[in-house]
C-alpha cells in the first residue's frame, strides 16, 4: 500500500498526531446499539461453557463407554451449559451496560510498532477524553513519562498489540471495528466512519504476517 508507512490522518480527523509520532484518538461504543462487545462476551462465555462438556466427554470415552456414549454425554452437558450461558448473558450484559453508563469509552495509541487499547474509567465523558488525548499529544514529545502517567491515571485497563505478531485481521466496517489476533491474545480497534479507512490501511500495511478477512482496502484474502 503505497505511502502507508508515512501516512498521516486527514485534516479534520478525530485522530491526533503527537510530537512523539504516536497517533491517538478516542472512541465511544454505544453498548445498546453496537453488538460487538455483546458478541465478544458471549463467545468467551460459550467457550468457557464447552470446556467442562469436553472434559466430561473425554472422561466418558476413557471409561470405556465408547465414542457414541462420549458424544452423547458431550452433547447433553454442552447443551445444558450453553443454555445456562445464554440465560446468564441475557441477564449480565444489560447489567454491565447499565454499570458502564451504556457506553464503552476507549482511547487508542498507535504507531508503526503496534496499537494500545486503553479503556477509560466510567466517569470520563467523550469530550473529557478528547481533551486528555489532545493534552497528551502536546506533551508527549518533551515528556513521555508524563504522557504515560496521565493516561494511566485515566485508564481502567489496557491491551497492547504488536503488529509484527498479528496472525489474523478481521475487518467489520459496518460496526466500525478491526479485530487483531496474536497467538495468545485478541484485540479490538474501533474508529469513527470518517477515520476507519485510514486506521484500517495503517494497520494492514504493518502486519505482513496477517491473514486479512473482510474489506481491507486492497489486501483482502
Amino acid at each position: 500500500m503505497a505511502g502507508a508507512a508515512d501516512a498521516e490522518p486527514l485534516p479534520g480527523s478525530g485522530i491526533t498526531s503527537g510530537q512523539d509520532g504516536v497517533l491517538r484518538w478516542v472512541h465511544e461504543v454505544n453498548l445498546w446499539k453496537n453488538p460487538t462487545i455483546l458478541i465478544t462476551v458471549a463467545k468467551v462465555m460459550l467457550f468457557a461453557a464447552l470446556v467442562p462438556a469436553l472434559l466430561v466427554g473425554v472422561l466418558t470415552l476413557f471409561d470405556g463407554d465408547g465414542v457414541v456414549a462420549a458424544l452423547r454425554t458431550f452433547a447433553e452437558v454442552g447443551g445444558l451449559s450453553i443454555g445456562i450461558v445464554v440465560v446468564l448473558t441475557l441477564i449480565a450484559y444489560p447489567l454491565l451496560a447499565l454499570l458502564m453508563g451504556g457506553r464503552y469509552c476507549v482511547v487508542f495509541e498507535m504507531d508503526a510498532r503496534g496499537v494500545n487499547h486503553v479503556q477509560l474509567r466510567k466517569q470520563f465523558e467523550r469530550n473529557q477524553a478528547r481533551m486528555l488525548v489532545t493534552m497528551l499529544a502536546g506533551i508527549a514529545g518533551s515528556s513521555p513519562q508524563t504522557t504515560g502517567a496521565g493516561l494511566l491515571a485515566a485508564s481502567r485497563q489496557s491491551l497492547h498489540t504488536t503488529f509484527t505478531k498479528v496472525r489474523q485481521i478481521r475487518i467489520n466496517e459496518r460496526r466500525g471495528v478491526i479485530y487483531l489476533a496474536e497467538k495468545f491474545s485478541r484485540n479490538q480497534v474501533y474508529a469513527a466512519p470518517e477515520d476507519f479507512a485510514f486506521v484500517r490501511d495503517y494497520i494492514v500495511s504493518r502486519c505482513p504476517k496477517a491473514l486479512v478477512r473482510g474489506h481491507s482496502g486492497g489486501r483482502g484474502r
